[in-house]
């Protein structure tokens, strides 16, 4: 039986309610306008994951590193968010290529 999160409630209540035990992150190292954008794209996913009862996801950003920590309550929950905000990551980075190219 899964339980449902309240979405307002803060980073490590969320951890302590759900009980969440394994993790993953994400660490990119780029160029200031680069990761601005990158971070911005991202930001909407990492608000509102597909499934916030099984994975939660956090971001920060500074000028020169993007950081994404990634908690699942199992492994198959946490291999899916993990390939789903890489690929988002891989997306926006060849976009801004092909921008960068034009």
């Amino acid at each position: 039986m899964e339980k449902n999160v309240d979405p307002e409630l803060e980073f490590d209540q969320r951890l302590d309610y759900i009980r969440r035990i394994h993790r993953a992150s994400i660490d990119i190292a780029e160029g200031e306008k680069v990761l601005r954008a990158i971070c911005e794209a991202i930001s909407l996913e990492i608000k509102s994951p597909p499934n916030p009862d099984r994975v939660y996801a956090r971001s920060s950003c500074t000028d020169h590193m993007l950081s994404i920590e990634i908690y699942a309550q199992d492994i198959p929950s946490l291999r899916a968010a993990l390939n789903s905000y890489l690929y988002l990551l891989h997306t926006a980075i060849r976009s801004l290529e092909m921008l960068a190219n034009r």
